[in-house]
């Protein structure tokens, strides 16, 4: 047999597999190895509400891996007046392709002073530092020739306790989140 006929006959052979006017479908990518676009476009469409529960389910994992600093929190007063809102980003313990160092898994921020009107009332976090239990952000706030520390301890309810120094004396601070 030739090579040209046999070839012929494999697409007899493959033509009279598939039913009249049905399209065949490829075999569904095996779980070992990762779907190709092709592949991906092959399937049927999905639903609104499909595509919704999709989002939402690749949503939660992405934070699931984020710290647990991560987020938006408010520095107050023993009264409850507010003294800075800070935005933390803390990627946990893996590698942040978004940071300021990719390499490093590090907890960046900003901060802003809710009572400020102009220039000078936000800024970038100088550092983060967490040491288990013990949190210090440092920051240059209105008063860059004064910069700012703040020194926490977590409290058993989540939130944070402790003093901010640099703009005169040491004072009592809570941070929540907001």
């Amino acid at each position: 047999m030739t090579p040209a006929l046999a070839l012929a006959a494999l697409m007899l052979a493959a033509a009279q597999a598939a039913p009249a006017g049905t399209d065949a479908q490829p075999a569904p990518p095996s779980a070992a190895v990762p779907p190709t676009i092709d592949s991906l476009l092959d399937q049927a469409p999905i639903g609104e509400d499909e595509r919704d529960a999709a989002v939402k389910s690749a949503y939660d994992a992405a934070e699931a891996r984020r710290g647990g600093l991560d987020g938006r929190w408010r520095l107050e007063s023993p009264d409850g007046r507010a003294l800075f809102i800070f935005q933390l980003s803390d990627p946990g313990p893996v590698p942040d392709p978004r940071s300021a160092t990719p390499s490093v898994p590090a907890i960046e921020g900003a901060w802003r002073d809710p009572a400020g009107h102009g220039a000078g009332d936000a800024g970038f976090l100088d550092s983060v530092q967490r040491d288990g239990s013990a949190l210090t952000l440092r920051f240059n706030g209105a008063d860059p020739a004064r910069p700012l520390v703040v020194s926490l301890r977590q409290r058993a309810g989540g939130d944070w306790s402790g003093v901010i120094d640099g703009a005169g004396p040491s004072r009592p601070v809570i941070m929540k989140r907001f």
